[in-house]
């Protein structure tokens, strides 16, 4: 198991993701995690035991419309305790989620994950007691797919019959719809598409998937490939592949099926990752070439169209990271960045090379707003997880 997620935390390195904390669901047993949420449980009334019928032996927690005393069927509640003995997944998760709002009255222990620092790892057996860092969240937000919706209901209700009514209501299950792969992807991995399909929902049983480090390297031999990457550096190209896949995955709605398509993901222009970072990198590119002088700015008397549009995108950053914040909405900073980015060819494309501007007040000007678009989308790119590469 260990060296499965040494494999995990490589991989996603690569994309540019770390974690603070890796949780075991042994411990989560070994420490009596379950059985301490179980006796909050049973006590509460929150779960009863079946004497009879199909679910006999096991304890259930009844459906809302369902009194507590009375025996519960599969169409009356969900199962946390089948009669064997053995806890179900649910289970297991509602003595999770009250450890993580420290409701539980237990903790793990805690040790560092070898040969990465800052990374921690829970444990059963030696390491230290609790730090106070983890396990005493105001909200969680667990990252479950849509198919997942129930049983995340079911710790939500669980939590509310605990008396834990605000924990509940700060219980968020962030629901995202399933990754397929489009067309044209499908024919590229060789899978069979003579039914006509659209897209290819992933299926181990029928062969239809992809590796997360075999989908990066098809994108870095895609961006290695463009004419502009010959002399890149590596390092570069690595970033470029990782934010046009992390980017393409982050644009689509919640409630929307991404079909991957290879060649959309690294289109240079149009929604695309790739496309905000060459806009990035032009801005540092201008900054390079021209040193600003320090004097006080002057505003010009007339304020051109592509210089508004740019402003009022600079202007509009607070508010739209302050609604994917509050909405949990990657997509959301996605079309912002995109339009800023936009807002940004169309201000290089129809104004003088400010190089070149002979005018001295107007070239700390538009110096100046480049610099803030290059603060402001080189900050939405970190925020979404993606780099922001100086050159290209």
């Amino acid at each position: 198991a260990t060296k499965i997620v040494d494999c995990h935390l490589q991989t996603m390195a690569r994309f540019g993701i770390d974690y603070e904390l890796l949780a075991w669901e042994s411990d989560i047993l070994h420490l009596g995690f379950w059985r301490q949420a179980f006796d909050q449980l049973a006590e509460s009334g929150a779960v009863v035991k079946v004497d009879n019928g199909k679910l006999a032996g096991c304890w259930v927690m009844p459906a809302e419309a369902a009194d507590n005393d009375e025996a519960a069927d599969e169409d009356a509640g969900k199962v946390f305790v089948k009669s064997n003995g053995v806890a179900t997944y649910t289970a297991k998760d509602t003595a999770y989620q009250l450890w993580k709002f420290g409701l539980l009255g237990r903790d793990f222990r805690y040790r560092e994950w070898p040969g990465h620092d800052g990374l921690w790892t829970t444990t059963a057996g030696d390491g230290e007691e609790a730090r106070g860092r983890f396990g005493v969240a105001q909200r969680v937000v667990n990252v479950i797919d849509t198919r997942q919706s129930y049983p995340q209901g079911i710790v939500k209700q669980a939590l509310a019959r605990l008396g834990h009514e605000k924990e509940a209501e700060q219980s968020v299950h962030l629901a995202y719809e399933v990754v397929a792969l489009s067309r044209g992807a499908a024919q590229q991995l060789g899978i069979d598409i003579s039914d006509g399909k659209e897209m290819y929902p992933f299926s181990g049983r029928d062969g239809i998937e992809i590796r997360a480090d075999e989908l990066l390297d098809r994108v870095i031999d895609i961006v290695a490939a463009s004419p502009n990457a010959k002399e890149a550096d590596p390092d570069v190209v690595r970033g470029v592949a990782a934010g046009a896949v992390r980017y393409y995955l982050q644009k689509f709605t919640l409630n929307q099926i991404i079909a991957f398509d290879f060649e959309d993901a690294t289109r240079t222009h149009g929604d695309t990752g790739v496309y905000l970072q060459y806009a990035y990198a032009r801005t540092c590119g201008i900054l390079r070439k021209v040193d600003d002088d320090g004097l006080p700015l002057e505003l010009p008397e007339v304020v051109l169209p592509v210089e508004r549009q740019l402003l009022h995108r600079i202007d509009g950053y607070a508010a739209a990271l302050g609604e994917a914040a509050s909405q949990l909405s990657p997509s959301s900073l996605c079309s912002y960045a995109f339009s800023l980015a936009s807002a940004m060819s169309e201000f290089y494309d129809q104004t003088d090379p400010i190089v070149r501007e002979a005018d001295v007040a107007m070239r700390r000007y538009r110096l100046r707003l480049v610099a803030a678009t290059r603060r402001v989308l080189g900050d939405a790119l970190t925020t979404l997880g993606i780099a922001a590469p100086e050159k290209i």
